[in-house]
């Protein structure tokens, strides 16, 4: 339903977001839920432009494979040739 909704409606503005802090976020609720996440320690400054449901959708979707196909799954960050890199 959420993705008809979006298709239907105006696409989500980018915003602003700290790269360090969604993957916190992210690392900390699927722990609280039983997966085997870890979270590397990532740098501060880590600022993006991004649809915060977008990255976090894209996040879940290649966690959610990584644990399905590797059984868990390390989270990073860091700033690459002017580009912020996640890896999963």
């Amino acid at each position: 339903m959420l993705f008809a909704r979006q298709d239907a409606g105006a696409a989500p503005s980018p915003a602003r977001l700290d790269v360090g802090a969604e993957l916190e976020a992210i690392a900390r609720l699927r722990g609280e839920m039983g997966d085997a996440l870890t979270l590397a320690p990532v740098p501060g400054g880590l600022i993006v432009h991004a649809s915060p449901l977008g990255l976090r959708r894209m996040l879940d979707n290649l966690i959610d494979n990584g644990l399905r196909h590797g059984g868990a799954v390390r989270l990073s960050a860091e700033r690459e040739l002017g580009a912020v890199t996640i890896r999963v």
